[in-house]
């Protein structure tokens, strides 16, 4: 199993809609497209624009098949197009360790 660490940086004003959009509309297009949501979290104490979330797969290949399907997706085109809510992205793949909890 892999996991995907990706950070946002999310554009000032913009948190509350970028969060409501994030349940409403990503989480199930993950569903619909196969990625499993590991969790979510909005920073609490540091960078107040953070929002954080790492999705599972089961190697590098269902990850870059993910991305290509969930991208060509006209609900995430729609969202995309909706408006700028996103400064940048950080992304980071992630193999656990031999005593990770999770595998």
């Amino acid at each position: 199993m892999v996991y995907e660490h990706r950070t946002y940086n999310i554009l000032p004003g913009k948190m509350q809609e970028f969060v409501e959009a994030f349940g409403n509309v990503i989480v199930p297009l993950f569903e619909k497209h196969g990625a499993e949501l590991i969790g979510a979290w909005q920073t609490a104490i540091g960078q107040s624009n953070e929002f954080v979330y790492i999705l599972g797969f089961e190697d590098l290949a269902e990850q870059e098949r993910f991305w290509r399907v969930f991208r060509q997706d006209e609900q995430f085109r729609t969202y995309t197009q909706s408006g700028t809510r996103v400064a940048f992205v950080i992304s980071k793949i992630l193999h656990p360790t031999s005593y990770s909890p999770l595998k």
